[in-house]
């Protein structure tokens, strides 16, 4: 195909993916569906997250999520994978991820192992042929079945950039044929979730950057890792909880959204009402009102005191455990305030009591206390002084 076609085609499909966000935009709620162990769901998108969608789209950068946990950073990549109908990719980071776990990983253990068990019983223990998602036939050598790319478990970035061929590798090395709901929308794009980036040591997010700046990696074998010519670029959405501070270098190569609750009462309620609704259906509008003020004076005392605030994650549990625990407005709404305790208020109930100053007691109960031996006059200048010895009668 000529390049001149492969860009059109790829400009008409860069623009049918900002039409549908553009439609989501006016508060029409998009179901979820369940998939890869998340649960079915519901987002409401809104007015700055389908603009920060669409400018990641056009320019090609990653979009860096920031916030506190519960506003929804991690949904808003699955609900961009469900609106553009691309599969969602999902590589959580924590303390011990290495820069090359976003790429790939090398089961060096297995190898080892399999490595220590004769030829013979491994063909022996071959699965027959024909048996769905494992290997036809066993290897004929020991070089062809200890092969590094048997051993290769493709990360977030490989199905980033080639998706069919991570998802061979992955069928390969766990066993496993590809998700069917993976082929079929990987066709149209995919959308890259890097979640929690703030937990790695800085050379993750550098390392992060280079491969995005650079369009692709090299793999384990040498060969070099790209997006195919005329497929579509992937959607790269990464979030913070601001616990680490990320390079400046790479905030800079990001377009970044920060989303927050509004800080305002009557703003509050206003936002999380709808949202919480659509999560938790059946409930009576009395009852999403009390779960809304009660967040919100437990969000106000929470920040006085300096410690973490309750979201909306927190209201959509507090409504879920409600709506199963009692039966009624009346009952319900009695209920919150038992629940608010595990959810709300988990922070504030940790939260040492405030110390008071202590005062002076006063008054017939009063002990007085006996008064302080006066302090010894210093020491004279002028006056030689004497050595222990001198004291003790001997001579100096």
């Amino acid at each position: 195909m000529p390049p001149t076609t492969e860009n059109a085609l790829l400009e008409a499909a860069l623009d049918a993916d900002l039409a549908k966000l553009r439609k989501l935009v006016n508060g029409y709620p998009l179901p979820l569906d369940a998939c890869d162990g998340l649960l079915n769901g519901v987002h409401l998108f809104g007015e700055r997250e389908g603009l920060a969608l669409q400018a990641a789209l056009v320019t090609g950068r990653p979009l860096l999520v920031r916030g506190l946990p519960g506003v929804g950073k991690s949904q808003l990549a699955r609900a961009a994978a469900q609106a553009l109908g691309r599969a969602l990719v999902l590589q959580t980071v924590d303390a011990r991820t290495e820069p090359r776990d976003l790429m790939y990983r090398i089961d060096a253990v297995q190898r080892l192992a399999d490595a220590q068990i004769p030829l013979k019983r491994a063909a022996a223990a071959a699965p027959a042929e024909g048996t769905a998602g494992k290997r036809a036939k066993a290897p004929q050598t020991n070089a062809e079945r200890l092969a590094l790319h048997n051993y290769v478990q493709p990360g977030a970035l490989w199905f980033a950039f080639n998706w069919a061929e991570a998802a061979g590798l992955k069928a390969k090395s766990a066993g496993a044929a590809c998700a069917h709901w993976f082929e079929k929308r990987a066709q149209n794009g995919v959308v890259v979730l890097i979640d929690e980036i703030d937990k790695a040591e800085a050379d993750v997010p550098n390392a992060l950057l280079d491969v995005l700046g650079n369009g692709g990696f090299t793999g384990p074998d040498g060969a070099r890792v790209s997006v195919p010519a005329g497929t579509r670029p992937p959607l790269v959405v990464i979030t913070t909880n601001e616990e680490r501070a990320v390079p400046d270098a790479f905030l800079r190569r990001c377009l970044v959204l920060h989303l927050e609750l509004p800080e305002k009462r009557d703003e509050l309620i206003k936002y999380v009402e709808p949202r919480a609704k659509l999560h938790v259906g059946g409930l009576d509008d009395a009852v999403l009102r009390e779960a809304a003020e009660r967040l919100a004076d437990d969000r106000e005392e929470a920040r006085k005191l300096g410690l973490a605030a309750p979201g909306l994650a927190e209201l959509i549990d507090l409504l879920r455990a409600v709506s199963k625990l009692a039966t009624g407005r009346d009952a319900q709404i009695k209920v919150i305030e038992e629940v608010r305790r595990l959810t709300y208020r988990k922070h504030l109930e940790l939260a040492p009591p405030p110390r008071t100053p202590a005062t002076p007691a006063t008054g017939e109960g009063a002990v007085e206390e006996a008064p302080r031996p006066p302090a010894p006059p210093p020491a004279d200048p002028a006056k030689p002084r004497r050595s222990p010895r001198a004291k003790a009668g001997k001579p100096a």
